[in-house]
Formats: C-alpha cells, structure tokens, sequence
C-alpha cells in the first residue's frame, strides 16, 4: 500500500544538551533541569497555533537510575507474549532509552529530552552498555564520512532490537511522525529480493495484510544536516539524534553508590548547582518556613513551633558542618551540607534533617556536636523537649532564647531574616 508523499518540517535546528548536574542534597538540580527543558519547549511553541505546539509530558521520558536497574529496562529486552488463540511469541519491549529516541527520529523538526535523575545510583556504564558509545557528539560545524554533522553520535551502534523497533508498525500508527516522508512495505512481506510478496485481490489491486507485519522495511525520514530523505533499513546503524539531549542529576555526598568513571563523565558536561536559594524555585517562602518539634499529649501528638525559620537554621548548620569538616581533617565535607528543599512543609524535622545529621554529615562528630547524647532515638526525643538547645555549636543553639526551651512555651528566633 503506497503512502501518498507529505512534505515534513525543517529539522529541529539547535544544539543538543548533554548535562549532568550536581551538587548538595536539595540545592534545586531537578529545578534546573526543568527550568532548561521549559525554556526550549517555550522557544519551540512561540508563534506556533495550539495544533504545533509541544508539551512538556510528550517531549520528555524521565527515569530513575538505582542499583536493580539494569540495561534490559533501560533498552529494552525480548519478552514472552501469549497469543491471542495460543502459543507465545518473543517480541522487543522497548525501555525509555529506545521509546525517546524513536520519537526523536520520526519528529526530527521537535526536541526531546531524556532526563535520568541520580544518575550515580545505578551503575550506569553498564546500564547504559554498548550505547555508552553513542554519548560522543559531534561538534564544530563538522561532518563525518556519511554526511552526519553536529549534534549527532560521532560513533554508531548496530542493535536489531532497536533499529526494528524504530520501523515498527504499530508504534509507527499509534504516535507522532512529523519527520518520517515515507514508510515502506513492511519487511515481513517482501521476498528474498526485496520486492513485496503480496497478490493482487479479485480486482486486481494488491493489498499487504498490516495485520500480521511487524515492521515497516524501511522508513524514509527527514534528518538534520542531509538535503534529502534519508532511508532508515534494517541495516541502519544507530546513532543519538541531534534533536535528542539528555540530562541527568546526582547528588555527590551520596554514599553506596556507584562511581562515574572519567571516561563517562567526560562525554558529559558537569554542571555543579551552587547551594543558593536562587536555585531552590519560591526562595523567600522556603526561607521563612518554620520549624516544628513534636508534642506529646494526652490525645496523641501535635506540631509546635520553635519561631526559628529553615533558612536561619540551614545557613548555621551548614557553617557548622565545615568547621567540623576543618577540625577533623575531612576534606569531603563540602557535599555534605544540606540545600533549601532538605526540608519541607509536609517532613518531620527530627526524623529527617536531625537523622541526616546523626547519621551522615557528624557522623564522625557526634560528642562534639550531640555532647552527651548517644543513640538517635535519645536526640529525636530531647529536640522535642528542648528544641535547639540540643546542638553544642553556640550558632545553632543561640537560634532559640535559652529561657524558652520546652514544647509548651514557643521559642523566639532572634536571629535577622533575609529572604532568599
């Protein structure tokens, strides 16, 4: 069945990202990230009717790297599928890696983003395997010997499950392809030459039976950087679009995680988000955002203010952790300081940010910043009783007046709030 010719959109014209961002817990690296793919979505839609325009849900796949995760649910992998009238058949179910870039490829005039949030939780060289080599981009206005230019792998990857997934007809009829010219027949239904293999009907028209076809022989597609239709066949190598960027976040002070080698993070470029409240979105609001400690009643428990606000405390604490850093000769320190989202409206304070403590940044610390105190359990308890009268540094406990100490009479910030 012949596809009548439709002309396609101008490929997509700017450079792809390739960004992982980092920092300290909470500094906002998934508000940057946002931030960016909003941007170039809202670059996109300008002058554009409300048919063109893209939307943040069909542009961007966004994943969770962690240490079960591996190169099958990444990619893809060969799955087991029970046939409607019996027996199985083994087809291709494809991961986010393989559906993002499909889309890439059919709709070259728009950008798609991949965003893969802690990205050092999982072991990514061997999530990401052979397609590692695809990170390599072309850059400086160059070609290569097949006419591929900026923004596109400098190197491609041979992988049937992917490159068939690609010309897939049923994928193909259930989304978006703005870029694709053409799909021709399906591979299932040409002979050993080429030539399709379906007979004319009582009427002498020929028909193919999409039915039972899996894939289209080949795609004819509009790239970036070609002054033509390029075929996509079976034999087409793969290669990361230039209208595919790829963002990923990691938070350094993570600990059992997995080392990103040099080799990998050099095809990347590392952005560290400084540990601002610019960073963090509604900057004065969460500055301001009192802390609570927990009352016991008779009737169960309830939320008392201590009057001292997030921002007054994160800003000593976080002094406090690399003068502690400095007296004990620790030089790893730096990571290890809590950013504006740490803490929120909905988080117990104690249970989260005294047991990031407890457990992480004074680890090492515990006498000199805890004093006596000596299971976790014992600080959660005495916060409530006598708020942040429980720290030794005189920056953290000068926060609350020292005749206002028990959960029955509100403590006093009388330090100045600046917001953001």
């Amino acid at each position: 069945m012949e596809q009548s010719q439709k002309k396609a959109p101008e490929p997509y014209a700017k450079q792809p990202s390739q960004i992982i961002y980092y920092g300290v817990p909470g500094c906002g690296k998934s508000h940057a990230v946002d931030e960016e793919i909003n941007k170039a979505i809202n670059e996109y839609n300008e002058g554009k009717t409300d048919g063109d325009k893209i939307s943040y849900e069909d542009q961007v796949k966004r994943i969770v790297f962690h240490p079960d995760y591996g190169n099958a649910d990444f990619i893809g992998q060969i799955m087991p599928k029970i046939r409607e009238r019996g027996g199985v058949d083994y087809v291709f179910k494809p991961g986010p890696f393989s559906q993002i870039l499909r889309k890439a490829y059919l709709n070259s005039s728009k950008p798609y983003f991949l965003v893969i949030e802690e990205i050092n939780r999982g072991n990514a060289a061997a999530i990401f395997g052979e397609m590692f080599q695809l990170l390599d981009r072309i850059k400086d206005n160059k070609k290569d010997k097949n006419g591929y230019g900026p923004g596109w792998s400098s190197y491609s990857i041979l992988n049937d499950d992917v490159n068939d997934y690609i010309r897939d007809i049923k994928a193909y009829e259930k989304s978006d392809h703005s870029g694709c010219v053409k799909p021709n027949h399906p591979k299932d239904m040409l002979d050993g030459n080429g030539n399709p293999v379906d007979s004319p009907d009582a009427n002498g028209k020929k028909e193919i039976d999409f039915s039972t076809a899996t894939s289209y022989c080949s795609l004819e597609l509009i790239l970036r950087g070609f002054d033509s239709p390029q075929i996509f066949r079976e034999s087409t190598a793969i290669r990361l679009p230039p209208n595919l960027s790829i963002y990923a976040t990691m938070n350094t002070s993570d600990q059992n995680v997995f080392t990103l080698d040099n080799a990998f993070q050099r095809r990347w470029e590392m952005k560290q988000i400084p540990n601002d409240w610019k960073n963090t979105g509604d900057s004065a609001a969460q500055y301001c955002r009192t802390i609570k400690k927990v009352k016991k009643t008779e009737s169960g428990e309830e939320s008392v203010d201590t009057n001292v606000q997030w921002g007054d405390f994160r800003k000593a604490i976080n002094e406090v952790i690399m003068d502690s850093a400095q007296a004990n000769g620790l030089s790893s320190m730096e990571d290890k300081r809590l950013g504006g989202w740490f803490y929120t409206e909905s988080d117990n304070f104690a249970e989260k940010v005294l047991k990031y403590l407890w457990d992480d940044a004074f680890k090492f610390d515990r006498k000199t910043q805890f004093g006596e105190i000596k299971t976790l359990e014992d600080l959660v308890k005495e916060f409530n009783k006598v708020g942040f009268k429980v720290f030794k540094a005189d920056a953290i406990s000068k926060l609350q007046r020292d005749s206002l100490t028990t959960p029955d009479t509100p403590a006093q910030n009388d330090t100045s709030v600046t917001n953001g």
